[in-house]
């Protein structure tokens, strides 16, 4: 999980800590700079940019969903495409899954995958992750 403790991974990252269906979560978080080595238990991985920071989360990553974003998230799910990595995106969740599946040659691609519903999302990481 990238960003931060408040925003949607911070959510993210406590929905899955409380699922039962995840028993031992492999989760950490990622931010450029420094800091405590801990957030509420999980690990931070600390880099010294954000260029750094994405291109280790994104080689960490079983599997990378986007929410939203701009920019950055953008450049993150750039990197997940061409990593081959599989690249969750929710039709109509925010101007970079519009933008990707706006654009015929990322959205073939094989890893690109489409989803109506964050539930929908969930429950797609959960299988990929049972076959990782």
């Amino acid at each position: 999980f990238a960003g931060t403790p408040d925003g949607n991974p911070g959510a993210v990252l406590r929905a899955v800590l409380a699922s039962p269906r995840v028993p031992t979560p492999e989760v950490r978080l990622y931010q450029p700079g420094s800091g405590s080595d801990r957030f509420g238990g999980i690990p931070v991985t600390y880099t010294s940019s954000k260029d750094e920071m994405r291109r280790q989360m994104i080689a960490d990553s079983h599997v990378v969903l986007t929410l939203g974003g701009m920019e950055g998230t953008l450049r993150e799910a750039l990197l997940s495409l061409d990593a081959k990595k599989p690249t969750i995106f929710i039709r109509g969740y925010g101007p970079v899954a519009a933008y990707i599946l706006g654009t015929k040659s990322l959205a073939r691609r094989s890893n690109c995958i489409v989803v109506a519903s964050l539930r929908e999302a969930a429950e797609k990481i959960l299988s990929l992750s049972a076959v990782a």
